[in-house]
């Protein structure tokens, strides 16, 4: 680090004013653009059952009778986070409309709400009958 004198301080004050709007506009970009990206980037079907809470078979199952938003090429399903979000924050289901209450909170709240009651339907095998 190189000392600074009192008569190179406001060249100094520039320099680093120049090099926060730089740090200040990267950051920005990385917000905006990365994590759309991000989001718009495909996921398999461990990472959409990670982020369900439920089973692969689950998942299928959920994707043979259109409950869930994904995408097939092939043999291959894929998922998007932000159509699963999307899918949760709308109650489970595309034509669920919630009135609006213009607080993002409320919203948040259905959308754990949702998540958390979808976690918590746990289908059990029968078990065997006994002899």
């Amino acid at each position: 680090m190189k000392n600074i004198t009192f008569d190179g301080m406001p060249g100094a004050l520039a320099s680093l004013h120049e090099k926060c709007d730089t740090i200040i506009a990267l950051l920005s970009t990385i917000a905006n653009g990365s994590s759309g990206a991000a989001m718009h980037t495909p996921i398999g079907m461990t990472e959409a059952s990670k982020l369900l809470g439920k089973s692969p078979s689950t998942i299928y199952e959920m994707t043979s009778k259109r409950k869930i938003p994904f995408h097939k090429r092939g043999n291959k399903l894929y998922f998007f986070q932000e159509e699963l979000l999307k899918w949760i924050t709308d109650g489970g289901c595309s034509d669920t409309d919630y009135p609006d209450s213009g607080h993002a909170n409320i919203d948040d709240l259905k959308a754990e709400e949702h998540l958390k009651t979808l976690q918590a339907e746990v289908r059990h095998k029968p078990k065997p009958l006994m002899s």
